[in-house]
Parts: structure tokens; sequence; C-alpha cells
């Protein structure tokens, strides 16, 4: 039995941070377009987006820490926390399915709707998603996994957020820690539909748009020098790093000489910044040898 069918694959990375306003300013030396932070309508933290083909990162924070919540101070976190799955009807699955879930598939409240608003030019445009999370840790390896369904994607992936002078094209690959990875091969199997074990020994999941990837902390010092990877707290879910396709990887490196931050050369002609330099994870850039994004950006309502 396999819960594929109740998902359309991965949607989009999510990092958090306390400092939203300077982790933005990171990645915009980084070489990325990032969408300036909007608050969310019906939430009280706000969000900057880097879209990347088909997926997108998003870099969440709270503007304004006397106007929150106190499970929000508790509770936010730093670093790259989210990995978020996409449906094209919330509505359906959990009428079909809510409000347990499956085994796979953990539900934690019921669908909503939320909205802020994504700078497209000289103004500001309204974009919303009806999401439904997921409880936390129910999936090996990663601490945050929810549900998006985009209402109205074709203003998330407006052209004028699509280039960036770094050359990023598409994200390829989550990578996230876990103790066993092939202990988490058969739950991921269900939930994707294909998971393998490659010969170093890390679970490769095809999530649809984008690999995740489980490896042994071990690994980490293999993947990237020592230092890059940010630390993990005692066996909790730790996602480590991104791994970026580029166009241009010439004007990636120029970015970051730019930016004056270390780098690191990484299997395949690739380069990787370090988690410290990053908002709190490995960014990762190699060469996009498949002549494209792969999937088009959805399209609204999906």
């Amino acid at each position: 039995m396999t819960s594929a069918a109740l998902h359309a694959g991965f949607d989009h990375a999510g990092f958090y941070a306390e400092d939203l306003a300077g982790a933005r300013a990171r990645f915009v030396a980084l070489g990325f377009t990032v969408t300036p932070p909007a608050r969310f309508a019906e939430q009280a933290f706000a969000t900057s987006a880097i879209m990347t083909g088909d997926t997108y990162i998003s870099i969440s924070g709270v503007l304004d820490w006397d106007d929150v919540p106190g499970w929000m101070r508790e509770g936010m976190g730093k670093g790259l926390q989210a990995f978020v799955l996409r449906s094209h009807d919330l509505d359906r699955l959990y009428a079909e399915k809510g409000p347990a879930g499956t085994p796979e598939l953990s539900f934690e409240g019921a669908v909503g709707t939320i909205g802020r608003t994504v700078r497209i030019g000289d103004r500001d445009e309204a974009v919303r998603f009806k999401v439904l999370r997921l409880k936390r840790g129910s999936l090996p390896g990663l601490a945050r996994c929810n549900f998006c369904q985009h209402l109205t994607a074709a203003t998330m992936w407006h052209p004028s957020l699509l280039g960036h002078r770094n050359g990023t094209s598409a994200l390829r690959t989550v990578t996230a820690v876990h103790d066993d990875p092939a202990a988490a091969r058969d739950f991921h199997a269900r939930l994707f539909g294909r998971a393998v074990l490659d010969a170093a020994g890390d679970l490769v999941v095809d999530c649809g748009r984008a690999v995740l990837r489980l490896v042994r902390p071990r690994r980490l010092a293999e993947l990237w020098p020592a230092g890059f990877a940010p630390a993990r707290d005692g066996a909790s879910p730790l996602l480590a790093g991104l791994t970026l396709a580029t166009r241009d990887i010439a004007a990636a490196r120029a970015c970051l000489l730019a930016a004056g931050v270390a780098t690191a050369a990484t299997a395949g002609g690739g380069i990787a910044v370090a988690a410290r330099d990053a908002a709190g994870a490995v960014i990762e850039f190699v060469p996009d040898n498949r002549g494209g994004i792969g999937a088009p950006p959805p399209t609204d309502g999906e």
C-alpha cells in the first residue's frame, strides 16, 4: 500500500530565521532574487521566497517579537527546518483521510487558508495557499513536514522572480541526517514510490521535483569540509543542506567571492557555502546538466 497518490511530491524547503531581514540580505548577497518579507494575515510571522524553477525556498521569521504568542517564541527555531509537500486538492484529501490521516501522512489540525503578498516590480500582489500540518517528526529524518496547495501559482512563479545572478535554475537535493537511512527506506518508498540505498549507504528518495537524501551523521564530513554542516542537537532531525543547479557555475562563484564567504569545491564541479554563512544550512551549487528546470511550475489551484 502506498501513499504516493495522496500528494504531488516536493513543493518547497523552509528556513526559519531569528533575524529575517538579515537572512534575506545574506541570500541576496549570495546572488539570489529574494522577495521582501511579507507578513501573513492569519499568522504572526513573515516570509521571503527564492523561486527555484518549479519549487522554491522560503525564509520565514518574526518581524515584531512583541506581538507573538508564547509558543512561537519557544518553538520557531532556526536553520533549515521545513520539508513541504505539494497537494492539488487538500480539501478532498482531508475529507477522505482526515482527521487522523494515513500511517505515513499523520495530520495535525485541519486544512487552513493563509495569505500574504509578494513584490512584483513596484506593486504588492496577493498570494494565497491552503495548508495542512503533519505531526512533528512523523516522517523519518524530517522535523517539520507540511502540505501546501497553491491558489495563486502564477503570481508566486512570476517570471521576474525566476532569474538569479548566481544562475540558479532548480533545487535538486535536500540533505537530511538520519542515524540509520536503511531503516527509513520502506517508509519513504511507501510515501514517495521510490527510495533506494546508494553505494555510500545514503537513502535517495525521489520526491518528484527534488531528491531527499538521508545520510548518516559521519557522511556530512565526507560531503562537505569540517565545520561546513550545521551542528546536530543530539538525535533530533536535521536538514543539513540544499543542492541547487545553476546554469552558470562561474557566475555562482563570482557571487560567492563578492559576498566574502568561505567556499569549498564539491564533487562534480560544485561549490558549497558553509551553513554559518547561509542561515544555518549548507548551500551547494552544481552545474545544471539537465538543460532546464524539469516540470513547469504549478498552475493556479494546484
